[in-house]
């Protein structure tokens, strides 16, 4: 028996005593009231009522100590006392004299102190009770009450029986405690058998059981709400911290399902609407992923199904036997989810059943039989298809209920195909309230139009004249735009491609369709991935957003109102592998799900960025209309025409876009004079020739040449018809094509012609911009005038280069008044480059600039701390190359202490120049885990010595999760070098004080970055190399998995007390497999290569090798030991002093 039965038998025990010593008492209390009544005299008066009665005395004793009893008679001072009898009637005196005798008063503690009062008798009249019916009325029941009974009066005597009763029910409960106790000794000694136990964990009932009350526990746990939460505490008013912002709201992942997976595809639970109501899960979402290798008895394909209230597992997951690539949630029927597999069977899930499909397609020629990439469902709630098409160009349609064979079936392919008419689709995607036309993206990267049926001027099938080519590589992604708010923008659509760049198309109208072959390019082409762009959607609410994902594990969320040449946010993801699919949630766009190449899904939440303006879709019409008649519609780069126009005209062979922008660069490379011809051959190419000519200047000489009247004598514009009507169409005409323009060169101009240009466009504070399509601009202060400034300001300008010497700091008044209308009129400028000493007077308009992405600030002594505070706090800076060498870390500390939050909110890439406090400081209060890029130059003075200890440290504890590219550049004089006695060069512990100048930077201040877990690019330029021994060198590496460029400096080595080795080499090999390039500084003296030990991988990436030190002096074994390290190695380079010893290396190497 348990020690917990045992303790909850013997409270029972205890209790049945207690209820037994109750009874006792009370039976005690009832024969002492009984005894003590008999011995007193009473008096009861005729017709007194009987026992039970609202009247009968009782026991009556009063709780007020001193107080007589009302079953007595009490006598009262005086002649003409008062008696009251136990009936409570009062009468005279007389009345009773003769039956009891006064009793005189025994004082008590409770009564000493009472105050004995005589009391005057009232007489009161002899009363008697007469009862008569006057009216025949039913009787009412008479209460009435007095001041000693207040309740119903309850018996105290029990009946004689109810001793009896109360002695069987403790028996009888005692003995079903006994039975309990006996059951509980039986089970108890009664243990399950292994095998009994191993039945009841595996029954389906109890696996079910356990499976869905976890996953409410699990909800529930996992539910953010307050439930503590104080309604009357109020609410902070401040700023939603929201907007502008893109956070990470959760990561799905499993590692028994996701391990040595990716995720091939993702979709948000639809709305689905029913006869009754409307059913809307938002929480939910689908995942699909491929292939385990290392895992042989796991399906080969499975889908997951995500609930945001439930993180730690899936809420669903499928099985298949081949790798599932495409995956959709049916948007008429909650339940059902529908897969497309690698071996082209189409799967039928339903949460209702259990991990296998409930419907599949048969592996025949009737369906797929290729992988299937891309699926949709079209139609209505009664009327609806699943639309699927593989590589082999099979598009085929299926109805829900019937998978054993398609509806129909088509086949796409193209007449101009060499070798077969196939069309690999790769993506797939219907406009809005389309179900019969449907746009294909290819693994060629052309984009092709596809028609289910027949229609008027078009059948089935593909359209073959009409081909979207403009991608270099397969179409990862295509999607149009969803049919949205008051303007219709259904014909534009957006691609992605594995030639690393988004194109902008606007679907050719059906209503006219070509007769010959047509080459259709793209409106406009986004090119800032630095990688595979694998996906891109239409944001579903903001007609101007859109998002993208790429092979680097970025997401870019583009905003075309606000900019087209940069997303206004870029948020690394993850762990930095490839993402491969993004989808936007169906409730209101706010959270988008995007499936990594790690197997994880993540969800991310944009904020206010989802919340449209009413005049969003006006400013979209205007963007683009400004990308169409920006002559950008080959969307390949700025400076290439737009040939949609006159296309039609062009001979066949001149019908391909990449045919007719080689003709314009080959002709550029000639000169202007070939263009210029090019202009006048046809008509058709007038317009793309002239704009190719006009696109950039070098001068503003071409333009002034363009107003009449002007001519250029003796090297000066000079307006020969002073009394003539200036005609300026033929100036406007050519510098609205202008984009690009730089002042570089000194033109001097009479000033008659700068009035004639400087009073249209700055006469006031609104200036009329001379080259309205302008986008960057170059000056300086030596060639900076009236004419320069108001020919380099335009409310297009997006990129803004302005040198102005450090000889000397006079105060240029058109430079100061060009900045500050640069402040107000070109709101979208992005980037900013200055260099020179720039006046106090100037800083405050570059401090207003507060939309600037990039910023360049090559300013000498002349930058303030008040302005390096304002600039890192504008939201939007990306990137920034600041010197701030000469800000002291006081008054940088002073002005930071004022700062409400961490600066440089967006910055990934940084670029300064600084003493090492300075440094340390701005990366202590910089944001977190922004930091992809980082470029330290250190400078060091006799006050101000380095200290590289809290630089180090800081960088791993801001940027440990996202930097990916740090370069250190520290360089001294080393005349004075003593190596040997420096403190830090010893590992045994950091050096006590400041560190002493002409010192190596020892391993334990570099130690911390060996938390850089995603570090690729590592570049350590300094005049001495590196305290570290090979072991250390180890220790570093083994953090940086992904390293492929590590630079320790490639200056001559200098004695010192630790220095690497050859062997460093082979432990390089071991610990960083994809390292690709390596500069070290070694010590190779009395070292045999051929005892170090190779423990490496079969096959090194490693193709580039210096080594800042002379061969040993048998260079024979150095070209095998590192053919062993590194097989595929072409490069091995060494000190200019000792090449003709490197080149023995060399020569050797190239023979193994």
């Amino acid at each position: 028996m348990s020690d917990k039965r045992r303790a909850e038998i013997e409270a029972k025990r205890a209790k049945l005593a207690e209820l037994r010593k109750a009874r006792a008492d009370r039976i005690k209390a009832d024969t002492e009231r009984r005894t003590t009544e008999a011995r007193l005299p009473q008096h009861i008066p005729l017709g007194s009522p009987s026992r039970g009665s609202r009247d009968s005395g009782g026991d009556r004793s009063p709780s007020i100590p001193g107080t007589p009893s009302f079953g007595n008679t009490i006598g009262l001072p005086g002649p003409s006392a008062l008696s009251m009898s136990g009936s409570g009637r009062v009468s005279r005196q007389s009345d009773f004299s003769a039956s009891v005798g006064t009793t005189p008063a025994q004082p008590s503690s409770a009564t000493d102190h009472v105050i004995e009062r005589v009391v005057t008798p009232r007489i009161y009249g002899d009363l008697i009770d007469v009862e008569q019916e006057l009216y025949e009325l039913p009787r009412k029941e008479r209460v009435s009450y007095n001041k000693e009974v207040q309740t119903t009066a309850i018996e105290t005597e029990h009946p004689d029986d109810y001793e009896d009763d109360l002695r069987q029910r403790i028996l009888k409960e005692h003995d079903i405690e006994k039975e309990r106790l006996a059951r509980d000794k039986e089970l108890e000694e009664e243990k399950l058998s292994e095998e009994e136990r191993a039945g009841i964990l595996a029954a389906p009932e109890f696996i079910d059981f356990v499976e869905q009350s976890s996953k409410i526990v699990q909800r529930a746990l996992n539910d953010g709400y307050d439930y503590i939460r104080d309604y009357t505490i109020g609410a902070e008013s401040g700023g939603d911290d929201s907007e502008g912002r893109v956070k990470r709201v959760c990561e799905f992942y499993d590692e028994r399902y996701g391990k040595n997976r990716s995720i091939t595809d993702v979709d948000w639970s639809p709305k689905v609407g029913t006869p009754l109501k409307d059913i809307l899960y938002p929480e939910l979402s689908v995942a699909s992923y491929n292939k385990n290798p290392a895992a042989l008895n796991e399906p080969d394909g499975i889908v997951a199904v995500w609930n945001l209230h439930l993180l730690e597992r899936p809420e669903f997951i499928f099985h298949s036997q081949s790798d599932v690539l495409s995956v959709t949630f049916s948007p008429f029927h909650s339940n059902l989810i529908f897969g497309g597999t690698y071996s082209g069977q189409i799967l039928l899930w339903d949460t209702r059943s259990k991990h296998l499909p409930v419907l599949k397609t048969p592996l025949s020629a009737a369906g797929h039989t290729h992988p299937v990439y891309a699926m949709q469902m079209v139609g209505t709630q009664n009327a609806h298809n699943l639309i699927t098409s593989s590589t082999d160009g099979t598009v085929c349609s299926w109805l829900v209920d019937m998978l054993a064979q398609p509806q129909e079936t088509l086949e796409l392919v193209h007449a101009g195909h060499n070798k077969t008419g196939e069309v690999a689709i790769t993506t797939l995607d219907f406009p809005d309230n389309e179900t019969t036309t449907f746009w294909v993206g290819t693994e060629e990267g052309s984009v092709y139009q596809a028609n289910r049926y027949d229609r008027a001027g078009a059948k089935a099938g593909l359209n073959q004249y009409d081909m979207y080519k403009g991608h270099a590589g397969p179409v990862m992604g295509l999607h149009f735009h969803p049919l949205i708010g008051p303007v219709d923008f259904s014909d534009l659509f957006l691609t992605s491609s594995a030639d690393w760049t988004v194109k902008l198309w606007r679907a050719k109208s059906l209503a006219k369709p070509s007769t010959a072959a047509h080459a259709i390019p793209p409106l406009y082409s986004f090119d800032e991935a630095d990688d595979y762009v694998y996906d891109v959607k239409w944001h579903p609410a903001h007609p101007a957003v859109f998002g993208t994902v790429d092979g680097s594990g970025h997401f870019d969320l583009w905003n075309l109102n606000t900019d087209t040449e940069v997303p206004v946010v870029s948020t690394s993801v993850g762990t930095g592998r490839a993402i491969n699919k993004l989808e936007w949630d169906r409730k209101d766009g706010r959270r988008a799900a995007l499936g990594g190449s790690d197997g994880r899904l993540y969800v991310y939440d944009i904020g206010d960025m989802a919340l449209p303006r009413e005049s969003e879709w006006t400013d979209m019409q205007k963007t683009v209309a400004g990308i169409v008649g920006g002559g950008q519609a080959n969307g390949t780069a700025e400076n290439v025409p737009d040939l949609s126009s006159f296309i039609d005209n062009m001979q066949p062979a001149l019908l391909i876009d990449e045919i007719i922008r080689l003709i314009f660069h080959l002709s550029a490379e000639d000169g202007p004079a070939t263009l210029y011809t090019l202009a006048r051959t046809c008509r058709a190419w007038e317009g793309p020739a002239l704009d190719y000519l006009w696109t950039r200047l070098s001068s503003v000489a071409p333009l002034l040449q363009l107003i009449p009247g002007v001519e250029l004598v003796d090297g000066i514009y000079t307006l020969k018809a002073t009394n003539a009507a200036t005609d300026l169409t033929r100036f406007h005409l050519h510098a609205s094509r202008v984009k690009h323009i730089s002042h570089r060169r000194k033109v001097q101009v009479q000033p008659a012609v700068l009035s004639i240009l400087t009073r249209e466009c700055l006469p006031s504070t609104h200036p009329i911009t001379m080259l309205p399509s302008l986008r960057s601009a170059q000056l300086s202060t030596s060639n900076c005038d009236r004419l320069q400034a108001c020919l380099s300001l335009s409310g297009t300008l997006s990129k803004l280069d302005i040198d102005l010497g450090f000889k000397s700091r006079i105060s240029n008044e058109h430079i100061s008044q060009y900045l500050e209308l640069v402040a107000r009129t070109a709101i979208g400028l992005q980037c900013l480059n200055i260099r020179g000493s720039l006046p106090e007077s100037l800083l405050g308009s570059v401090s207003s600039m507060c939309n600037l992405h990039t910023l360049s600030l090559r300013l000498g002594s002349t930058l303030t701390t008040d302005a390096l505070l304002a600039i890192a706090n504008f939201p939007n800076l990306f990137k920034l190359e600041v010197h701030a060498g000469h800000i002291n870390v006081d008054d940088l500390s002073s002005a930071l202490s004022q700062n409400t939050s961490s600066i440089f909110p967006s910055l990934t890439r940084l670029h300064i120049r600084a003493h090492t406090p300075v440094l340390a400081l701005i990366l202590d209060n910089i944001s977190i885990d922004t930091l992809h890029t980082l470029r330290i130059e250190a400078e060091e003075t006799a006050s101000v010595p380095a200290a590289w200890g809290p630089v180090f440290k800081n960088i791993s504890t801001k940027a440990a999760n996202t930097l990916r590219n740090l370069t250190i550049e520290h360089h001294i004089e080393v005349d004075d070098v003593d190596i040997e006695s420096a403190p830090n060069a010893d590992t045994t512990g950091p050096s006590p004080g400041p560190p002493i100048t002409n010192t190596p930077i020892p391993f334990l201040d570099l130690q911390p970055l060996g938390s850089l877990q995603h570090l690729v690019k590592f570049v350590l330029d300094t005049t001495l190399p590196p305290a570290m021994c090979d072991e250390e060198l180890e220790m570093l590496v083994k953090g940086w998995p992904a390293l492929q460029h590590l630079d320790l400096g490639s200056g001559s080595p200098v004695r010192q007390a630790k220095s690497l080795t050859f062997r460093s080499l082979s432990l390089l090999a071991a610990r960083a497999p994809n390292l690709k390039g390596l500069i070290l500084s070694a010590d190779l003296n009395g070292i045999d290569v051929s005892t170090i030990p190779v423990d490496t991988p079969s096959l090194h990436t490693l193709t580039r090798l210096t080594l800042a030190c002379a061969p040993p002096s048998k260079c024979t074994p150095v070209a095998p030991f590192l053919h062993r390290l590194f097989p595929v190695l072409l490069e091995v380079d060494g000190l200019p002093e000792h090449e003709d010893e490197w080149d023995v290396v060399r020569t050797a190497l190239q023979r193994s």
